[in-house]
């Protein structure tokens, strides 16, 4: 049986969405990376966040326990990601 199948089966429904990882741009905005200065400096800090992004991709939940450490991750204790 397919995950699919067998959320359905258990739940009577499922909805699926699809999660992408934050682009590289996105990224920089969230680490707060400057991506319009075109200083040596400014070009630097890029680079080490490209090499931040690629070794340890663009999802959210990785970054969001970095952002706030104190705080649980959405889902990580099996509570529901939304609010109904």
């Amino acid at each position: 049986m397919l995950s699919s199948e067998l959320a359905t089966h258990l739940s009577g429904r499922s909805k699926e969405i699809a999660l992408y990882p934050f682009s590289f741009k996105e990224f920089c905005v969230m680490k707060q990376v400057d991506t319009d200065r075109r200083t040596t400096k400014a070009e630097a800090f890029r680079r080490a966040a490209f090499d931040d992004y690629l070794k340890q991709g663009g999802l959210y939940a990785h970054w969001y326990s970095e952002i706030f450490p104190k705080e649980q991750t959405p889902g990580s204790s099996g509570e529901s990601l939304y609010h109904l």
